[in-house]
C-alpha cells in the first residue's frame, strides 16, 4: 500500500510551471527566461541532486550522470522526480526504437526500479523513479542514473544553462525531501 501512495504522490507533486515562454511546444532555451538568484550550490539540509557543469562538441553525444548526494544519517531513498529543462540544440538521444536514452546506475536496477521520462506541454522533460515494492537505491552518493545528450551539429560554441527543478526525494516511510533547484553549464566546443 506504500507504494501505491508513494506513487501517487509523486504524480500529483506540485509543480512550478513557467508556461509556454516562446509559443512552441518544442524544447526552448531558458538562458534568459529563467532566474538563477534563488539557484544555490548546495541545500541547507544537505540533500541535494544535481548535475555537473560539462562540455560537449557541436554534433556529438555524451552521457551525463545525475548525481545524489545526501548523508547516510537521513536514510536511504526509495524514489525520486524532477524536471529537466536543456538549452535549445541540447536534447535527448533517441534510441532505435525512438525511445530517450536515459538509465540508471549501479545504485539500482529495472528489477528494483522503474525510470521513465516524458516531455511536458512547457518543453521541460520530467523524470520519474519509483519502485512498486518500495525498494531503495544502494548508496547515497555519486551517480543515480545517466542521460545520453546530443548537440546539434549547427549549435553555435557558447555557453549555455540547464536547469534541474521541482526536485523530489522520497524515502520509503514516503518522508520527502525539496532540494532547491539547479543551474549547471553546458559548454557547446
Amino acid at each position: 500500500m506504500k507504494s501505491l501512495l508513494l506513487i501517487i504522490a509523486l504524480l500529483s507533486y506540485n509543480t512550478v510551471m513557467y508556461g509556454n515562454i516562446l509559443g512552441s511546444n518544442e524544447i526552448i532555451s531558458f538562458d534568459h527566461e529563467l532566474n538563477d538568484k534563488n539557484m544555490q550550490q548546495n541545500n541547507v539540509n544537505g540533500v541535494d541532486m544535481y548535475i555537473s557543469s560539462f562540455d560537449i562538441r557541436q554534433g556529438d553525444t555524451l552521457k551525463v550522470g545525475v548525481k545524489l548526494d545526501i548523508p547516510v544519517s537521513m536514510g536511504q531513498l526509495t524514489a525520486f522526480q524532477f524536471d529537466l529543462y536543456l538549452p535549445h540544440g541540447i536534447k535527448i538521444l533517441k534510441n532505435s526504437d525512438g525511445e530517450d536514452i536515459i538509465e540508471l546506475s549501479k545504485m539500482s536496477d529495472s528489477q528494483k526500479h522503474i525510470l521513465s521520462c516524458s516531455k511536458q506541454k512547457n518543453g521541460t522533460i520530467r523524470f520519474l523513479c519509483y519502485s512498486l515494492s518500495n525498494k531503495v537505491f544502494d548508496g547515497n552518493k555519486g551517480d543515480i542514473m545517466f542521460i545520453t545528450l546530443c548537440a546539434d551539429s549547427n549549435l553555435t560554441k557558447s555557453d549555455y544553462k540547464g536547469y534541474m527543478k521541482n526536485i523530489l526525494l522520497v524515502k520509503p516511510d514516503t518522508k520527502t525531501f525539496t532540494p532547491v533547484d539547479k543551474a549547471f553549464v553546458i559548454k557547446c566546443k
